[in-house]
């Protein structure tokens, strides 16, 4: 299981929210559906956000309400 830290930007879409989350679970719990997520520490954003995960993590995924929105990450 390659387990990786990361630095995340956070960009959700005009009157949109992006919520980020991480996971710690093995690859076979993510593709079963059955991972354990955690938000990230800035939690749903409204605004463009910068921020990074001091624990390796082994996923990330984003949500976007309202408007579409996308996240780069960087290891």
């Amino acid at each position: 299981m390659s387990r990786h830290l990361v630095s995340i930007a956070a960009i959700p879409g005009q009157g949109g929210s992006l919520l980020v989350e991480y996971t710690l679970s093995p690859r076979q719990l993510i593709e079963q559906d059955q991972a354990l997520w955690h938000a990230w520490p800035a939690g749903s954003v409204t605004e463009p956000t910068v921020d990074a995960l001091l624990t390796p993590v082994v996923a990330v995924r984003g949500t976007a309400q309202g408007a579409d929105g996308f996240i780069e990450i960087v290891e």
